[in-house]
């Protein structure tokens, strides 16, 4: 016998208040309820991913998302998490590719443009990560995450010596911390970024 697809949706739904209210026991207990009724439920494995990353188990939470995008291979928030997830657990490969598939589908989410640019940047693919990077803020405005990765990303270039004239990319990576420290004035990672730019740019 079939489960009634409305007991499943009404048990999804308690859960998913549950998790968005922070009370992640009975989520848990709530979603593993929905999994008895329909166990490759896409939305509650997505949601147990989320849990389990929260708990610090990335692989458990790879793991469940895997089975979800095995259920539906163009489930934007299944992607969308695969490539956070990945990012965090220092697979940027695989962040790469699983966000830019999420973006094919929602090409203007900041926060994604925000993750590719880190698994590029991460990669030392730093001229593709810059140009995401630029889009994304042309679309946003004033972001500071963004301010602050481009930044880093032209910093990147430096390093590796990506510069056709080293002088103008240092004045676009001092021109993208000083824009991100309008909007946080005191931020430590930005006056480091800066103090290592300092750094580098004498070396040079």
């Amino acid at each position: 016998m079939s489960a009634n697809p409305s007991d499943i949706e009404f048990l999804f739904d308690a859960a998913d208040r549950f998790h968005r209210a922070g009370n992640l026991q009975r989520a848990s207990e709530l979603y593993e309820r929905v999994r008895t009724l329909e166990p490759y439920h896409v939305m509650t494995l997505n949601n147990q991913a989320l849990i389990a990353k929260a708990l610090g188990r990335l692989d458990l939470s790879l793991r469940m998302l895997e089975q979800a995008r095995r259920r539906e291979p163009a489930n934007f928030e299944v992607l969308a998490n695969l490539g956070r997830v990945s990012l965090q657990n220092n697979q940027s490969e695989e962040a790469e590719r699983y966000l830019k598939r999420a973006l094919e589908i929602r090409a203007q989410d900041r926060n994604l443009a925000l993750s590719l640019g880190k698994a590029l940047h991460d990669q030392g693919k730093n001229s593709e990560a810059k140009k995401i990077l630029q889009v994304a803020l042309r679309d946003n405005g004033e972001c500071f995450e963004l301010l602050l990765y481009l930044g880093m990303v032209v910093l990147g270039q430096i390093e590796e010596d990506e510069c056709e004239d080293c002088s103008e990319c240092d004045r676009e990576a001092r021109c993208y911390f000083r824009r991100a420290l309008k909007i946080e004035p005191e931020d430590d990672r930005v006056l480091e970024q800066l103090g290592y730019l300092e750094q580098l740019t004498r070396q040079l």
